[in-house]
């Protein structure tokens, strides 16, 4: 990042300097030195600064702009003590008066003894029962009031006055705006406007009698009394209210976009006296007092918010909060920007940090505001590479936002990813937007704004762009920022799996009993392009190769080292790490065991931080190396006795046994490969890393996996689906387990096997899964050297019956068909098969069928075009050799479309012809059996179906309905800190904020009670018993329906009380008409977190089991599928002549409790079962839920 990132943000907030200097005033007739315009205009006792005379005397006039201003908002006149101690500049932005500060702080004293009128409190509890429809009293809101759309965001949609900006007074100049730059500047171009704009500021700038700025407008100075002089018009008239014509443009652009201005003042207990005095047309309004939640000001200040990050260039980074022990750190990037740099972040030249710059850093515990650090750890400490901090405005919803980079940090990302960062914490916290002030020529600040992803607007205010933009993250913004993501993390692991120069840390002079040995080895025999430096602290030598006493030693004597390969007891491990992060080592790989597979994690906790706080990646521990085949690496840090063929197949293993068996099974099938990772424990670097690197790796075609675990499966579920639309990822997950299901308490859970969970994050993000290492090669083999099926027809030729019938059943079972060929395709077979062929699909050419015959059967099945892929069958009789027939499937395979994949099938002991892959096509695929065969087309059909279909967008709440649902969990979380389920009518409340429809209810407690609420909802009524730990109600007697008079309810009502001891009340609902039941609902799995699942309802669900299983976030694309997977499916479509039911409401149910799973991570399990979905544009309607939350 260029000089852009020293932004200035708007206003001399304590927390950003209460003296940073501002653009400074520009007075009217250059050729007078700013001291001699300066007294000129302090002599005129003009009232431009708003209600006094510049002399100091209280102002006596009534008509001044700040008395037109105040009763404009509905405050008291101007007066010696009630006067507002803020005014407006000629620039229209709010600032200190200038007569003497003794006489401002009196003022300001009297005026904050005076009482004042406070709004009343609202708690949480009251501001969610609003959002969920209910009146202050607790009684229901009307039908429209209760419309979630318009309670929660009807403030929006009140008249607004023409935001269109009023036309210029006065002299206008009519050239146009060029290239972002100011109209008085366009004509010279960026670079001569920069220095055109610096001058007029620097030839106005004398002593230190420079201006402090408030939001880019000049303001009052940090050392002396006020300079200030009006802008005229060319005629000399001032602007409406004493105000100049471009000052009373600005505040009229103010009121309409809130109603206030940006203060100087940012004590937060004066925010709360404006705030609590504040007219009530200055105020959000919506509908009804509630309507707008306030944001989450409640939240603590996150004082451990603590992540690790990636910058573009690939060195990992910490972004941590800052306290007031930072100032430090704060003082050391402020030194190391440049001039440039400073101006572009304060607008003025300035050498040193004043103690009101550093002041922020004591004001951040109240939780308002929030400061960030890029932080790196080398040999000399922690150290700050840049700073990004937010200020709250006078609205809680708005927050100023501004960063500092040290110029020798630029470009490295480190501003965009502060952003993203601040940005998450702001939507968080209820802060919806953020605004900042852009020097015009700082065009490197603007485009990390534009190019964050962020919906950003920016108009030109005095010779600097005012930004703004919603913190809410779009789609654009996910998009950018996954990019970002996987760019850094790609470029982290250059120095893992493409170093210039490694060094091998452990290696004995012994060959015999030594790893560190066999690696060394390994390097040298295979082939390494770079430079291998063997660390020893004694010898002199190995292998031939001169030794040095430690890594340090070796970059100082050879040059850098991109790679270090570690192979020494655990416990001396972190001292070589740190040697390796002095010698500035970019990546290490630990071969070493002993650490959380063996302990409990704290030594590999301290390696994996000591790693990353020194910006370098790690593989393993308790790994076997890495590998890449590249001609112009050749790379063979394991201690792996084979060395793969050169391919485009990428592996990674976590365990390293099997890393042995998968690269002697590449081997024997021929199967190229191009990288290969032994991850080992994963403390660093992990698939997700993996997945980014070889994304852009033009040498990967598939990326094959075999894991045990997760680590972050999110990131996971982002980053997969991203990488599968270019390249396919075929895995294998251990832990397979065939025990489903588990003792739960809800319906979701119990359906919730051990494995499904996988089983539907693979389906979701177009992971093709094997459950077998002979499966995933089988797979691999034909996506490496075939292109992907357009179908899942599949057209068979072969000279034995049997297989062909073998292959024919494996087909159908993996969703795969067999077509009747063509009349032209079975003509042209007749033409030259004998008699006895069989011209159908399987193409049976009996067991004579020569070399020729192959060769034209499979040009004419190839192209049929009702053929999506070709499969080649050969059982070696004794009249044909195996090798002759090899060579003709290869030259008919050349003949074939390009879009149609084509796999053999040699049923010999001796196994494939070498000459097989000699053809035109390059590599065909060959297996052992027809299942194989059958099994590798369907799950390459089965991936191509999925990158074909269009990609999905997960719902996200409206940011009221998040600080809605937020505030409800603090309020249940302080009535009672425990784990426990909702009651009913929480959970209704809780759905109606998310938008899900649930059925109209009232809670009774006694039979009479039931009655009354029975005539209040109308009969016919659902009556049903609220019982503790109840969960399949309708089984013991616990729900009665369709209760079509008050005797019937009393009647039902008195059986419940008889039948459970510990009723503590009855619900009466509203009966629903009769629909398709469907289930909703959640559990947790112990790896990959929260699990959506979706199913057909009622009393026999768990009887069925017919659900589907989603990780969330689901998209609408996912919803869809999810329905579409299910067995009963046809129940929605209208089953025997039912009508069908409504999908959309469904999918759109099935969206909002995807997004509210994500706002709640307290959430453990929820069951909505059954939801009525009626037909067609009717809705559906949740009868029945439980809800289980970890409050404590």
């Amino acid at each position: 990042m260029s000089s852009a990132v020293a932004t200035s943000v708007p206003g001399a907030h304590p927390g950003l300097g209460s003296n940073v200097p501002l653009p400074h005033v520009r007075f009217r007739g250059s050729s007078l030195s700013s001291a001699t315009a300066a007294a000129r205009q302090v002599s005129r006792p003009r009232k431009i600064c708003g209600g006094r005379p510049l002399h100091g005397s209280p102002c006596a006039l009534a008509d001044c702009a700040t008395a037109k201003t105040r009763r404009s908002r509905g405050h008291a006149a101007c007066s010696p003590t009630g006067h507002a101690s803020r005014h407006r500049h000629a620039s229209g932005r709010l600032r200190d008066h200038p007569h003497d500060r003794a006489q401002g702080r009196t003022a300001r004293a009297a005026r904050e003894r005076a009482p004042r009128r406070r709004a009343p409190a609202r708690c949480d509890g009251a501001r969610a029962r609003d959002l969920a429809g209910h009146a202050p009293g607790g009684a229901r809101r009307s039908p429209a009031s209760r419309d979630p759309v318009v309670s929660l965001v009807g403030h929006r949609r009140r008249a607004r006055p023409d935001r269109r900006r009023p036309p210029r007074q006065g002299r206008r100049d009519p050239r146009p705006v060029r290239r972002g730059v100011p109209r008085h500047l366009g004509e010279r171009g960026p670079d001569l406007a920069a220095r055109g704009l610096r001058d007029r500021r620097l030839e106005h700038h004398h002593g230190r009698h420079h201006v402090p700025r408030a939001r880019g407008r000049p303001g009052r100075s940090a050392d002396g009394p006020d300079e200030v002089s009006p802008r005229r018009d060319d005629d000399g008239a001032v602007g409406d209210g004493g105000l100049p014509a471009r000052s009373a443009r600005h505040r009229a652009r103010r009121a309409r976009r809130g109603g206030r201005c940006y203060r100087l003042d940012r004590d937060p207990r004066s925010r709360a006296r404006r705030r609590a005095s504040a007219p009530r047309s200055a105020r959000p309004r919506g509908r009804g007092p509630a309507a707008v939640p306030a944001p989450l000001a409640s939240v603590p200040h996150m004082q451990s918010y603590s992540r690790e990050a990636i910058l573009r260039d690939g060195a990992s980074i910490t972004i941590r909060s800052l306290t007031s022990a930072d100032r430090h750190h704060v003082v050391a990037v402020f030194h190391k920007m440049s001039p440039a740099s400073v101006r572009h972040r304060f607008f003025t030249s300035k050498r040193e940090l004043s103690p009101s710059d550093l002041a922020f850093l004591d004001r951040l515990a109240d939780g308002s505001d929030v400061a960030l650090g890029a932080m790196v750890r080398d040999a000399a400490g922690e150290r700050a590479l840049g700073i990004g901090r937010y200020i709250v405005l006078d609205d809680p919803r708005s927050a100023e936002v501004a960063f500092e980079v040290g110029d020798a940090d630029q470009g490295r990302g480190i501003g965009t990813l502060l952003l993203e960062h601040l940005a998450a914490i702001a939507r968080t916290r209820g802060v919806a937007t953020f605004v900042a002030e852009v020097e015009a020529d700082n065009a490197a600040m603007l485009e990390v704004f534009v190019a964050s992803g962020f919906s950003v607007r920016r108009t030109v205010e005095d010779h600097a762009y005012h930004v703004e933009f919603p913190t809410k993250d779009t789609e654009r913004f996910v998009t950018a920022a996954a990019a970002r993501e996987r760019e850094a993390a790609a470029r982290s692991l250059r120095a893992l799996l493409a170093p210039r120069a490694v060094a091998v840390i452990g290696a004995s002079r012994n060959a015999a009993h030594s790893i560190g040995r066999a690696i060394l080895d390994n390097l040298i025999r295979d082939g390494f392009r770079g430079a291998i430096h063997p660390i020893h602290p004694t010898a002199s030598e190995i292998s031939g190769r001169p030794c040095f006493p430690s890594v340090t030693a070796a970059a100082t004597a050879s040059g850098p080292i991109d790679l270090a390969v570690i192979s020494v007891p655990a416990p001396a491990v972190e001292a070589v790490v740190a040697d390796c992060a002095a010698a500035g080592v970019r990546g290490v790989v630990v071969i070493s065991a002993g650490f959380a597979e063996v302990g409990d994690g704290t030594a590999e906790q301290r390696l994996r931080e000591q790693v990353r706080s020194a910006g370098m990646r790690m593989v393993g521990p308790n790994c076997m190396g890495v590998m890449s085949t590249d001609p112009a690496v050749r790379l063979d840090a394991t201690f792996s006795p084979i060395f793969p063929p050169a391919g485009n197949v990428s592996l990674v293993s976590q365990s390293g046994a099997l890393g042995l068996a998968m690269l002697d099974y590449a081997k024997e099938l021929h199967l190229g490969i191009a990288d290969f990772v032994s991850i080992g424990n994963k403390a660093d670097v992990s698939v997700n890393d993996l997945l980014a690197y070889w994304h852009e790796a033009p040498r990967t075609k598939v990326i094959a996996l075999y894991l045990e675990s997760f680590g972050n499966p999110r990131m996971f579920a982002r980053l997969a689906p991203e990488v599968a639309r270019d390249r396919p990822i075929v895995a294998v997950k251990s832990g397979r387990s065939a025990a489903g299901t588990r003792a739960a308490s809800s319906h979701s859970a119990a359906l919730a096997s051990l494995d499904v969970g996988i089983d539907a994050l693979f389906a979701q993000t177009g992971v093709i899964r094997t459950t077998t290492l002979e499966e995933m090669f089988d797979v691999a083999a034909l996506l490496s050297s075939q292109p992907v099926p357009a179908g899942r027809r599949i057209g068979v030729v072969t000279n034995a019956g049997g297989p062909g019938i073998l292959l024919a059943d494996a087909c159908e079972a993996h969703d795969l068909t067999l077509p009747a060929l063509a009349p032209a395709t079975a003509e042209a077979l007749r033409a030259f098969l004998p008699r006895e062929a069989s011209i159908g699909n399987p193409v049976d050419m009996i067991a004579s069928a020569p070399p020729e015959h192959y060769e034209r059967a499979i040009q004419l099945v190839g192209n049929d075009p009702g053929i999506d892929a070709i499969v080649a069958i050969y059982v070696p009789p004794l009249v044909t050799q195996p090798e002759p027939v090899a060579a003709a499937i290869a030259r008919a395979a050349g003949t074939l479309p390009g879009d149609k994949p084509i796999a053999t099938v040699f049923l010999s002991s001796k196994g494939t012809p070498e000459v097989l892959s000699s053809g035109p096509r390059g590599a065909i695929p060959s297996y052992s059996f027809p299942e194989n065969a059958a099994l590798a087309l369907g799950a390459a059909a089965r991936y191509a179906a999925w990158r074909s279909r269009p990609r999905g967008t997960p719902l996200r709440l409206e940011p009221e309905r998040e600080q809605a649902v937020r505030a409800c969990i603090r309020a249940w979380r302080e009535a009672s800190p425990t784990t426990r389920w909702l009651t009913f009518s929480e959970l209704a409340q809780l759905l109606a904020i998310a938008g899900v429809p649930v059925v109209e209810h009232r809670a009774a407690r006694d039979p009479e009670a039931a009655v009354a609420a029975a005539r209040e909802l109308g009969f016919p009524v659902a009556l049903k018993a609220s019982v503790p730990r109840l969960v399949h109600k309708t089984d013991v007697g616990g729900v009665a329906l369709r209760l079509g008079d008050p005797a019937a309810v009393v009647a039902a009502a008195v059986a419940m009380r008889a039948r459970f001891a510990n009723l503590e009340g009855y619900l009466v609902q509203r009966q629903v008409r009769p629909g398709v039941e469907a289930m909703v609902g959640m559990t947790k799995d112990a790896s990959l977190g929260p699990l959506l699942v979706a199913g057909i309802g009622g009393v026999a669900v768990e009887l069925y089991k017919d659900v589907s299983f989603r990780v969330t976030p689901v998209s609408d694309r996912d919803a869809a599928d999810m329905i579409d997977g299910l067995r009963g499916r046809a129940l929605f479509d209208g089953f025997r002549g039912a009508p069908p039911a409504d999908r959309d409401a469904l999918i759109s149910v099935i969206q909002r409790i995807s997004a509210l799973i994500e706002i709640v991570p307290e959430m453990i399990e929820l069951d909505l079962n059954p939801i009525i979905v009626h037909t067609p544009g009717e809705g559906c309607i949740a009868v029945d839920g439980r809800l289980r939350l970890a409050l404590d």
